[in-house]
């Protein structure tokens, strides 16, 4: 845990100004128009804007409290924005960039204390497809 927020802190400082000065001005509301173009569409979004927005709040949050504190708190809040920016794009990639994806169901599982070590049970997005 400490290499990784470590790791992060350090990648963090090191591309802060790249980031916080590059502006995306290739956004676009509208679905594609071809399919090549909606897969592209989604593949950026997912290997593109997410690790991006994922960087940008980390870096954003540096400044406001002490290092490995801030660091954590930006991991936090830019890991929602990743995981939407992904299921975005897996979408777009799945309906060929037809459709935009409009909402997401987020199932958390409980919090039961078992005695087997390991992850638990995985979190669940539940989102539905045209036509089904």
């Amino acid at each position: 845990m400490k290499k990784t927020a470590f790791f992060l802190f350090g990648l963090v400082t090191a591309l802060s100004p790249f980031l916080l000065a590059r502006e995306d001005s290739s956004k676009s509301d509208e679905p594609s128009s071809s399919p090549i173009q909606g897969i592209a569409s989604g593949v950026k979004e997912v290997a593109y804007d997410a690790p991006k927005d994922l960087a940008t709040e980390t870096v954003k949050e540096v400044p406001k409290k002490p290092p490995l504190v801030s660091v954590v708190e930006g991991v936090n809040k830019g890991t929602e924005k990743f995981i939407d920016h992904t299921l975005k794009g897996a979408y777009k990639v799945a309906t060929l960039g037809t459709s935009e994806l409009e909402s997401y169901k987020v199932e958390e599982p409980e919090k039961v204390q078992k005695p087997e070590k390991g992850p638990g049970d995985p979190t669940k997005f539940t989102i539905s497809l045209p036509g089904t």
